[in-house]
C-alpha cells in the first residue's frame, strides 16, 4: 500500500500589510496636523478677536464721550482712533518672518459710525432700542451731527462691503486678515484669518428738564434763536457782552427744527422721540447735544385755587382793564381809553381779563407780592402793554382759561432797558387743560410760562437779541416761531440727571 505523505504548512504571510501601516500613519497625522492647526489658529484668532474687540469698546465710548458738540464729527472720530490705538492686536506686521504685535488702526471714514441709540416707532420690534445709522450725506447735510450714539468697528480683513443709510455700498479693500500658521496647509480649510468686531456707545442723561418744553412736542420755526442768561447773577447778555449757551429744549416727544432755527444750548427729544426732520437741514444750527432723555418729564399741574386765609380784594367783576379794583380807594377806576391804572400789592380775583387797544396796565410790586387770579380767560390788545415795575416782590397770574398776550408787550421795567429784565418777578400760571398761551408781538416779554396742560406759542418779530422772549416756558405742546429770539434764564432750576455714557451693544 502506498503511503500518503502530508506536509506541515505554517500560515500564509499577508503581503502589503507594511504599506497599509504606512499610509494609515500618514493619515493619522495629517489629522494631527489638521487638529494642531485647528488648535493654534483657532487660539490665535480668538486672541485677535478679543483684542480687536477692547479696541471697538475703548474706540465707541471715546468717540461717544465726544458728542456734547453737535458739529464735532472730526473730533469724535478722532478720539475714537486714538483710544483704538491704544490697544495692540497680534501679527499685524510680518516682515522677513518676523511677527510682532502693533497698534490697532481704525480708518475715520470707515470704522468710525455714528447714529441714533434708541426704540424708533416704525421699527418692527418696537421692544429693544437698536442703532440706526447716519451718515454725511451728498447734498453736503451731515446727519451725523444728530447722533447720541457711536459705533466702532475692529477689523482684521482681506476686503468688505458697507451700506450707509440711505443703501448704498462700497467695496473696501483691506489686506489685513490675520496671518494663519498650520490652515494654510490644508485644502479648502475652515479658519481664513478674517475677523470683525463692533462696538456701540450712547450716552444719555444731563438735563431732564429744559427752559422750552413741550412735553408732546416742540417745534421751532421760522428764524428763530436760543441762548441763555442768569437773570440774577448778570444783565443780558452777561458781563463780557456775549450770550451763554445753557439753553435747553426737551419734550416727551419729537422735537422739530425748522427754517433757520440757531439753538445755543441742548436738544432732547423723549426717551424713544426724535429730532426733526430726519436730517437736518443746514439752516439748522445746534450747538449742544441732541440725545434723547434719560426718563420722561413730568411738570406739576397749576391749580386755580383762591386762598382763604389771605385778604382778597373784590374784584370780581370784569377788568377792561381800567375797572381794576384800586386797593387804595377802595373803588374801581373808571374806564378810559390810553389811560394807565395801577395795581398795587395785594391779592385780587376777576372773572375775565381783557385790554383794550393802546391801554396799559402797570403792576407795582415795589412793596409786596401780587396774585391775580382769573377765572376764565386774559385777553390783550393791539399795542396794548402789561408792566410790572418792579423785581423785589414777585406778580404771579393764576389763569383757569386762555392767556393771549400777542398785541403788546409784557415788561418787566425796573429799569427802561430790556437789558435788565428780571422774568422770575413775574409767574404765568395756566390751570385748565385745553387751553392755549400765546404770547407775542415785536416788544420785548419777560416771564415765567408754566402751562402743562395748554397749547404755547411765542411768536413774534423781535429778531433783535436784546428783544424777544425772557425766561423760560412749559407747555404740552409748545410752538416758537417768526423772527423771534428766546433767552433762557438759567435762574430756573430743573432736574439734572448725570450723563450716562456706556456700551449698549
Amino acid at each position: 500500500m502506498q503511503r500518503r505523505s502530508f506536509s506541515a504548512r505554517g500560515p500564509r504571510p499577508i503581503h502589503g500589510r507594511a504599506g497599509l501601516s504606512i499610509v494609515l500613519m500618514v493619515l493619522f497625522l495629517i489629522v494631527l496636523v489638521g487638529f494642531v492647526s485647528l488648535a493654534v489658529d483657532i487660539g490665535r484668532m480668538r486672541l485677535a478677536k478679543a483684542e480687536l474687540q477692547t479696541a471697538a469698546d475703548a474706540a465707541a465710548i471715546a468717540g461717544a464721550a465726544e458728542l456734547k458738540n453737535a458739529n464735532a464729527v472730526a473730533t469724535a472720530q478722532d478720539a475714537a482712533v486714538d483710544a483704538a490705538f491704544e490697544n495692540p492686536n497680534i501679527d499685524t506686521d510680518a516682515q522677513h518672518g518676523e511677527r510682532r504685535d502693533t497698534a490697532v488702526n481704525m480708518v475715520p471714514d470707515q470704522d468710525i459710525e455714528f447714529g441714533v441709540w434708541a426704540t424708533w416707532r416704525n421699527d418692527p420690534d418696537q421692544s429693544r432700542p437698536s442703532f440706526h445709522r447716519m451718515d454725511e450725506l451728498g447734498s453736503g447735510v451731515d446727519e451725523r451731527r444728530e447722533a447720541n450714539a457711536v459705533r466702532a468697528w475692529g477689523r482684521r480683513v482681506t476686503a468688505f462691503t458697507d451700506t450707509n443709510s440711505v443703501g448704498v455700498t462700497q467695496q473696501y479693500t483691506r489686506n489685513d486678515g490675520l496671518k494663519l500658521i498650520f490652515a494654510p496647509a490644508l485644502p479648502n480649510g475652515p479658519l481664513t484669518g478674517e475677523i470683525q468686531t463692533t462696538a456701540v456707545a450712547a450716552i444719555k442723561g444731563g438735563s431732564n428738564g429744559g427752559g422750552f418744553v413741550g412735553l408732546d412736542s416742540v417745534k421751532f420755526n421760522g428764524t428763530t434763536k436760543t441762548d441763555s442768561y442768569h437773570s440774577a447773577t448778570e444783565s443780558y447778555p452777561g458781563a463780557d457782552g456775549v450770550p451763554n449757551k445753557n439753553s435747553a429744549i426737551a419734550s416727551n416727544g419729537d422735537i422739530t427744527l425748522v427754517g433757520g432755527a440757531q439753538i445755543w444750548g441742548d436738544v432732547h427729544p423723549g426717551v424713544n422721540g426724535q429730532v426733526q426732520p430726519y436730517p437736518l437741514s443746514d439752516n439748522v444750527e445746534v450747538t449742544g447735544y441732541l440725545n434723547p432723555l434719560a426718563q420722561p418729564l413730568s411738570y406739576p399741574t397749576p391749580k386755580y385755587q383762591v386762598p382763604t386765609s389771605q385778604p382778597v380784594y373784590p374784584a370780581v367783576g370784569k377788568i377792561t382793564p381800567n375797572n381794576a379794583y384800586d386797593s387804595n380807594t377802595g373803588a374801581f377806576a373808571p374806564p378810559q381809553p390810553h389811560t394807565t391804572i395801577t395795581i398795587d400789592p395785594g391779592n385780587y380775583v376777576f372773572s375775565s381779563w381783557t385790554t383794550k387797544s393802546q391801554q396799559t396796565v402797570k403792576i407795582d410790586n415795589h412793596a409786596g407780592d401780587v396774585n391775580i387770579w382769573v377765572n376764565g380767560s386774559v385777553t390783550q390788545g393791539a399795542q396794548a402793554e402789561l408792566h410790572v415795575v418792579d423785581d423785589s416782590h414777585v406778580v404771579t397770574f393764576w389763569v383757569n382759561g386762555n392767556f393771549k398776550m400777542d398785541g403788546g408787550g409784557i415788561w418787566n421795567d425796573k429799569t427802561t432797558s430790556t437789558y435788565t429784565a428780571k422774568p422770575y418777578s413775574l409767574n404765568i400760571n395756566v390751570t385748565k387743560a385745553g387751553t392755549s398761551v400765546d404770547v407775542g408781538g415785536n416788544a420785548s416779554i419777560s416771564a415765567h410760562i408754566m402751562a402743562p396742560l395748554s397749547d404755547v406759542k411765542v411768536h413774534g418779530s423781535s429778531n433783535k437779541d436784546a428783544n424777544g422772549f425772557f425766561g423760560w416756558a412749559v407747555g404740552k405742546t409748545l410752538t416758537v416761531d417768526g423772527n423771534m429770539v428766546a433767552h433762557y434764564d438759567e435762574s430756573l432750576s430743573f432736574p439734572q440727571v448725570t450723563y450716562k455714557l456706556r456700551l449698549v451693544e
